[in-house]
Order: C-alpha cells, then structure tokens, then sequence
C-alpha cells in the first residue's frame, strides 16, 4: 500500500480507504489512523497511539501528566 501526503503530518491512500495523521497531540507524539475495509459497507477501524505528556510546575518540582486530546 502506498500512501499520499497531503501535508507534511497527513497521508492518504489514493482512493481514501486508509488515512494517517502524525506529530499530534501536547508534545506531538500521538498519531491517528484510520481505515474503510470495503467501499461498500458503512465500517471506519480508528486506531490511536496516545503518549503522555509531563509538565513541571515551577516552584513545585511536581510532575503532572495528561493524555492527549483527541477528537
């Protein structure tokens, strides 16, 4: 299978059955891909690598995790 870019951070199939978004989220770790196994059914597989992202709170010396958002 060969994929198209679209951007830098998105590619696509050239007939749209599979797509793929990289550098998302707080630190842009995550990515997204998506894909349609027959043009002829109403199915979308979705699947998500969600990292962690830590932050320092000045002062603190606390750690602070949180996943990335994704819509």
């Amino acid at each position: 299978m060969r994929l198209i870019a679209g951007t830098p951070d998105k590619y696509a199939s050239r007939n749209g059955s599979v797509a793929m978004e990289f550098n998302r989220g707080c630190d842009a770790g995550d990515m997204l891909m998506s894909y349609v196994p027959q043009q002829n059914m109403a199915e979308v597989f979705v699947v998500r690598a969600n990292m962690a992202c830590a932050e320092i709170e000045p002062g603190l010396g606390n750690v602070r995790t949180q996943m990335s958002d994704i819509s």
